[in-house]
């Protein structure tokens, strides 16, 4: 098959919905199938080239200057729109696969329509539920009404999670049946790391957490909570950058804990994976995540987790078994839920376990499957 991809996110850019689409793309290139990207361009990123058997097509968005920086709607709509009508032009799709209801939503809809070739969208939270904006499409008429459009309008609709289906048609009621399929993790491949290579003590427990530094993720929160962990011995590893960064940095000194925890910024992924792999507890209160990719990363190292107890992780994270549930915005329920994991080995063992065990059912090879059975049973 030939298979046009349009997801404003591709990795270099840093965002979840864009590892989704890599996987799959990448997946479907590996079974023979011809893959298209069209996505928006970082600052002095090539316009075309070939990751992985997948061709990747970058087009100007102005705003996009960097890995963390938004891609502008309206550019990104009209040039992935024009690009993607010349690509049809020198190859006959039979598949189009759009990820976001905003952005790129509105495109695979018209180009479906225009070119008479089934659009599966994806939608994967952000897209249709962000509680930490004031202009998510949930609360704004005209996006409310767009989101509608799209998903009435599309071949085929998938959730990534159960949450995230629910919120579609709660908030946008849509005539069309919506499946969920989660998403799909790939192993990674890197070099492992000891605590001596990476710079931290053989001796300290160190909770990580991973995410761009913008709102819904609630590092601020996070910070209050880790304040209250009287343990010298508890350091608090932060990967990511984004927005909120000097504040943030600026709230843990404020908090008398400057000096245990460690803004580490954007990291490679190999670098990622090792930190990762050197850690004892993994801890990320999102107000909302659509699916949470990197709670899967930590399951594949092994990691207890302490997570959010509402958003798309809850289809995978179970309390008490692989994971702690909290309330993300408790600061002392997620003070009492990282003391727990500190002072607890044993607890520490289990859950990390469970998690190991768990992301196995996760396989990218499954979810292609799931997916093209979605689009033609």
């Amino acid at each position: 098959m030939r298979i046009l991809v349009l997801n404003k996110e591709y990795p270099p850019v840093i965002g979840g919905a864009g590892i989704v689409s890599q996987n799959l793309a990448e997946e479907w290139a590996r079974m023979g199938h011809r893959v298209d990207v069209v996505t928006a361009r970082v600052k002095n990123s090539p316009k075309f080239e070939v990751i992985n058997n997948v061709r990747v097509y970058r087009v100007p968005v102005f705003s996009r200057t960097g890995q963390t920086t938004p891609a502008t709607a309206g550019f990104y709509i009209v040039f992935g729109f024009l690009k993607s009508c010349q690509l049809f032009f020198k190859n006959r799709y039979d598949l189009i696969n759009t990820h976001f209801a905003v952005l790129a939503g509105p495109a695979g809809a018209i180009l479906s329509k225009l070119f008479r070739v089934p659009n599966i969208l994806t939608i994967v939270g952000g897209d249709i539920y962000e509680p930490s904006k004031k202009l998510s499409p949930h609360n704004n008429v005209f996006l409310r009404w767009l989101v509608r459009w799209v998903l009435n309008n599309s071949s085929e609709v998938v959730a990534i999670s159960g949450n995230t289906k629910e919120n579609a048609e709660k908030y946008y009621k849509p005539a069309k049946k919506i499946k969920v399929i989660p998403v799909g993790f790939r192993a990674p491949q890197f070099d492992k790391a000891g605590r001596n290579e990476l710079g931290l003590d053989e001796d300290k427990i160190y909770l990580i957490s991973v995410g761009r530094m913008a709102a819904r993720k609630n590092f601020s929160v996070l910070l209050n909570a880790f304040s209250k962990v009287q343990s010298g011995a508890a350091e608090l590893l932060l990967i990511g950058d984004g927005p909120e960064r000097k504040e943030l940095e600026k709230a843990a000194e404020n908090l008398g804990i400057g000096k245990r925890v460690h803004f580490l910024g954007a990291v490679s992924e190999e670098k990622k994976f090792q930190y990762l792999s050197c850690a004892d507890i993994f801890v990320l209160p999102s107000l909302h995540e659509g699916f949470g990719i990197v709670f899967q990363e930590a399951m594949y190292c092994g990691l207890p987790i302490i997570a959010g107890d509402n958003g798309g992780q809850t289809d995978f994270l179970k309390n008490n078994e692989n994971a702690l549930l909290i309330n993300p915005r408790d600061i002392d329920g997620i003070f009492f839920a990282i003391k727990k994991s500190i002072d607890s080995g044993v607890l520490r063992k289990k859950l990390g376990g469970k998690s190991k065990e768990d992301i196995e059912n996760f396989h990218i090879c499954n979810n292609c499957e799931k997916e093209v059975d979605a689009w033609f049973y």
